[in-house]
C-alpha cells in the first residue's frame, strides 16, 4: 500500500473520527494527476505507529503551541459572537487590546459592531499569510498582536511592532483601544485613550500600546469612520441632557421664587386666609 503522506493524515482522520474503511478518496499521484485510494481504517496495520505521530505532530503544530510567534495562514475571521477573534491555521487567536467601537454609542452600537466586523475581513481576509505575536510570551494565551506578511515573506514590512492589524483596525475608526488596563478618560476628550495600569502591561503589550493608543486618539481627533457618528451621538446626548438639566434649573428657580414672593406676602398681610403660625413669623401652618 502507498505511503503517500495525504493518505497518512487521511487514516489520521478516520481514527480520530473513531470510523473505519469508507469509500475511496483521490489524492495526488506521483507522476501527476490524481491516484485513488481507500482510506485506511484504525485497524489497518500499514499505518505505523510513527506516521499516527508525525501526522499528530502536524496538526499540533498547527495550533502552535508554545510558539511565542508564528507564521500562519487566516482560516476563519468572521465571527460575530467574538468579532475581535479570529482563528490562523489551527489556532484560535484574540486581537489584543481592541473592541468594536460602539459602547459609548448605544444607538448605533449594533451598526457599528457590523462596520468592525467587516472591516476586520477585509484586512483579515481567508488565506491571507500573517504574523503572530502573542501578547504575553511563554504562554499559550489566545490574546496576539497580528501582522499582515507580503508573498512568502516571514517578516512583516515595516517590522513588529508598528502596523500590526490591531493597531490598523483602530486606525479605521470601527475599532477602538480596549483592556481593563486602558481607560477611556472622556469620550469628547481629543485625547480620550490613555493607559490606565501600566504595570498591568506585558512586555509584549508595552511595545505595542502606545502605538494602538496613538491610532485610537488620532482617529477620535479626526471623527474618523464610525468615530464621527458615535461622537455625533454622545455630544447629541450631552447637549439634551445639559438642557434637560438647565429647564429643571430654571423650573426651580421659578417655584423658589413664587413661594418666597408668597412667604412675602402672607407676612405683609397677616390673617389673610387660614393660617396656622405658631411663633409669629407669618408662616402658616406651625404649632
Amino acid at each position: 500500500m502507498s505511503r503517500h503522506p495525504v493518505v497518512a493524515t487521511l487514516a489520521l482522520a478516520v481514527v480520530i473520527a473513531g470510523g473505519t474503511a469508507c469509500a475511496p478518496v483521490s489524492v495526488p499521484a506521483s507522476g501527476g494527476g490524481t491516484a485513488t485510494t481507500t482510506p485506511i481504517s484504525s485497524q489497518d496495520a500499514s499505518v505505523t505507529q510513527g506516521e499516527r505521530s508525525t501526522a499528530a505532530a502536524v496538526a499540533s503544530a498547527n495550533q502552535h503551541f508554545q510558539e511565542d510567534a508564528f507564521v500562519g495562514v487566516i482560516a476563519e475571521n468572521n465571527s460575530s459572537m467574538f468579532p475581535d477573534r479570529i482563528q490562523v491555521d489551527a489556532a484560535d487567536v484574540i486581537l489584543d487590546m481592541i473592541a468594536p467601537l460602539g459602547d459609548d454609542c448605544y444607538n448605533a452600537s449594533d451598526k457599528l459592531r457590523a462596520l468592525a466586523i467587516a472591516a476586520k475581513v477585509k484586512m483579515l481576509p481567508i488565506g491571507q499569510r500573517v504574523l503572530v505575536v502573542r501578547a504575553n510570551s511563554g504562554t499559550n494565551e489566545d490574546r496576539a498582536f497580528v501582522h499582515l506578511l507580503d508573498g512568502d515573506a516571514t517578516v512583516p514590512t515595516p517590522p513588529p511592532p508598528v502596523q500590526s492589524v490591531n493597531e490598523m483596525l483602530v486606525a479605521t475608526g470601527f475599532w477602538v483601544p480596549d483592556g481593563f488596563y486602558l481607560e477611556n478618560t472622556e469620550p469628547t476628550a481629543k485625547i480620550a485613550y490613555a493607559i490606565g495600569e501600566r504595570t498591568w502591561l506585558t512586555a509584549v503589550q508595552t511595545r505595542y500600546a502606545p502605538l494602538i493608543l496613538s491610532a485610537g486618539n488620532r482617529a477620535r481627533t479626526a471623527r474618523v469612520g464610525g468615530q464621527s457618528r458615535c461622537l455625533n451621538e454622545i455630544e447629541a446626548d450631552a447637549a439634551a441632557a445639559a438642557a434637560a438639566s438647565a429647564e429643571a434649573e430654571r423650573e426651580y428657580a421659578k417655584w423658589k421664587r413664587d413661594y418666597e414672593a408668597w412667604i412675602a406676602y402672607r407676612i405683609a398681610h397677616p390673617g389673610t386666609g387660614y393660617c396656622r403660625d405658631g411663633d409669629g413669623d407669618g408662616i402658616c401652618y406651625e404649632d
